[in-house]
């Protein structure tokens, strides 16, 4: 993208104008930010994509269809893709410095306590990094465990993320290179991967949602599983946290049929 590293200051003008940033970038650390932010809020649309409602994962690509057509440039096509998520007054975040003061606020009521113990979490139990550029190790596990569910994510460049958890807790993470079984593997062999023993346990599962390859599926319950009154739904169409609203007119019918289903599981075991 234009406003990488050595992209200059009318690189990253550019880029600030056509991607509405609140500030024009000045660092490296203010242009990971700023594509942190665009990329956060493509993966909040995939995440939470609306069913029968816009803006979705549709009218989303319909716009950067659009704009392709009419001749723009990929930089102007995502940020008329982005344009179609806009909110009144709304701007991209910037400025590594605005990013990282509310994180660092460990006031449980003015700081952002859900998104600082995310990470905590990533950073020194899930070793959720991305991987080096090109690397091809983070999802191979070691020897006697199985890799993690959650190694394989490119989340950017692997110093970015080193850099985060250091700057957040004094944490000094081990590139995914070196992780030992506490990191790689540590959450499969910790929680028991799909044939983990719980009970009274529905997962309900997006086709559309990359995890749904590490979930638990509907065909995959084992019969341990079933006596233990574990369910497991799944829907075609759906994004990562679908099933988690109530129920509408505008669900589709197998989205309609897991709500149905989620409601029987709970109404089973209460």
């Amino acid at each position: 993208m234009g406003w990488r590293a050595g992209a200059g200051a009318a690189g990253r003008t550019r880029a600030a104008i056509i991607l509405k940033a609140c500030n024009v970038t000045k660092t490296d650390d203010d242009d990971a930010t700023l594509r942190g932010s665009v990329s956060g809020a493509i993966q909040s649309l995939v995440q939470y994509n609306e069913h029968g409602i816009d803006p979705s994962v549709a009218s989303f690509c319909a716009a950067g269809a659009s704009a392709s057509t009419n001749g723009s440039t990929p930089l102007e096509a995502l940020g008329a893709m982005l344009a179609s998520l806009e909110r009144p007054g709304y701007c991209m975040l910037s400025l590594y410095d605005d990013y990282m003061e509310p994180l660092r606020d460990t006031n449980f009521t003015t700081g952002t306590p859900t998104t600082r113990q995310w990470y905590c979490q990533l950073c020194n139990a899930f070793g959720q990094q991305g991987c080096e550029p090109n690397g091809k190790d983070c999802g191979k596990g070691v020897p006697g465990l199985k890799p993690s569910l959650m190694a394989p994510l490119e989340l950017g460049p692997l110093a970015e993320g080193l850099e985060l958890c250091d700057d957040l807790y004094d944490l000094t993470a081990t590139p995914p290179a070196a992780w030992s079984g506490h990191q790689r593997g540590w959450t499969n062999v910790r929680n028991g991967g799909r044939e983990l023993e719980v009970s009274n346990v529905i997962f309900v599962n997006g086709r559309r949602d990359p995890y749904s390859s590490v979930s638990v599926l509907p065909e995959q319950l084992t019969p341990a599983q079933v006596a233990l009154g574990v369910k497991a739904v799944a829907v075609t169409d759906g994004s990562h946290c679908v099933g988690m609203k109530p129920a509408s007119s505008a669900d589709s019918p197998d989205l309609a049929a897991a709500k149905a289903a989620v409601g029987r599981a709970v109404a089973e075991w209460v």
